[in-house]
């Protein structure tokens, strides 16, 4: 069976639109330098803060407006067929049935393609992967990446041609959200050196072995934005490795390479209405002594290092069959008790509450 493409039409879904800025905007009694400092430095008591809040630059911290999360969103199977699968034979298709309990606790139906030239294919459900046949070479490593914050560009192409590449392809999968990708280039020398450095007992079948200057790879990281702040998906919570914000944990992957794209990866993207309402967040200064009180109530003989900021909007279930939404502050401390990772302190941006990480 050979899968050829049509013409498909897909409709514009308002619920997923922008965040257009509002007019009547409630007078602040905190600017958004005095809410959010430049860089914080403070030491309580066994606890030393020194570090630089991460807010994107686009936004208005002192108008972030409040949503009304409706639910995950799938993604397009016959779009994704036609971008991923034009002229291919088909030489397996497996139909995974959804299911449905409620408006919220709903599965779609998906697919996957297995194709002649060994690429796969997953849609039409809440997640959606497409691998080149190379793709899982690269996906096995993503473990072992960090972010970087001046990616030095490869000699293939550029970061931003193959940023636009990977855009088309996640357009493919018509999920319609707003994302934002992190690049981080992969030069075959250092693929071959993670490949080697894999334990024993791992998978022979995704080892690569000869690696060229031709499997230099762009390897994207990154998640869906809502109103200019990145979320926080409701799968971060069930544990402290999960938690971490790095390229592993990030629900959006894509690799380009000299071939082309080889991967994407696609998880946790919502639907959602933006009200009119907006949220009032504390001082960062009140939301550090949440962050003290926790750390210092440890015993420890060291101090507490909290080196680390980001402003998040976190999306998780709530326990009436509703997603609740709402700006957070993700913070990471050198844990003396525990030197592999770090922990991760979760702290509501409105209320000054922890959410617990399981």
């Amino acid at each position: 069976m050979k899968y050829k493409p049509s013409l498909i039409l897909i409709p514009c879904v308002s619920l997923l639109g922008a965040c257009s800025p509002k007019s009547d905007k409630p007078i602040k009694t905190l600017s958004a330098n005095e809410l959010v400092p430049e860089h914080y430095t403070e030491t309580q008591e066994n606890v030393i803060f020194d570090l630089t809040p991460e807010v994107p630059n686009h936004i208005d911290i002192t108008a972030i407006p409040k949503i009304k999360v409706l639910s995950q969103q799938s993604s397009n199977l016959p779009l994704a067929l036609c971008s991923f699968a034009s002229n291919k034979n088909v030489e397996k298709k497996v139909f995974i049935p959804g299911h449905s309990q409620d408006e919220v606790y709903w599965l779609p139906d998906s697919y996957e393609y297995r194709f002649d030239d060994d690429s796969y294919l997953y849609a039409g459900g809440f997640n959606a992967t497409f691998d080149s046949g190379y793709g899982a070479y690269y996906a096995q490593m993503f473990d072992k990446l960090s972010w970087t914050q001046n990616p030095v560009p490869l000699p293939f192409a550029s970061i931003e041609t193959a940023l636009k590449k990977i855009t088309y392809a996640i357009d493919s999968f018509a999920y319609g959200t707003d994302v934002s990708l992190q690049c981080i280039p992969l030069p075959a020398s250092k693929a071959q050196e993670f490949e080697q450095a894999m334990p024993v007992d791992s998978n022979k079948n995704f080892y690569k072995t000869n690696w060229t200057e031709e499997d230099d790879a762009y390897i994207f990281c990154g998640t869906q934005q809502i109103c200019g702040l990145p979320i926080y998906d409701e799968m971060r919570l069930i544990g402290q490795v999960m938690a971490i914000d790095d390229p592993l944990n990030a629900p959006i992957h894509g690799v380009y390479t000299t071939r082309g794209v080889e991967w994407i990866s696609m998880s946790f993207q919502y639907a959602y209405i933006q009200s009119d309402e907006e949220f009032s967040i504390l001082p960062f200064q009140d939301i550090a002594q949440v962050i003290s009180k926790k750390l210092n109530y440890i015993l420890s003989d060291k101090p507490y290092r909290v080196y680390r900021a980001k402003l998040y909007y976190m999306v998780r279930l709530g326990t009436e069959l509703s997603y609740l939404s709402e700006p957070i502050w993700y913070f990471e401390v050198d844990d003396p008790q525990n030197n592999k990772r770090p922990l991760i302190v979760l702290v509501s941006a409105v209320t000054g509450k922890e959410i617990p990480v399981a």
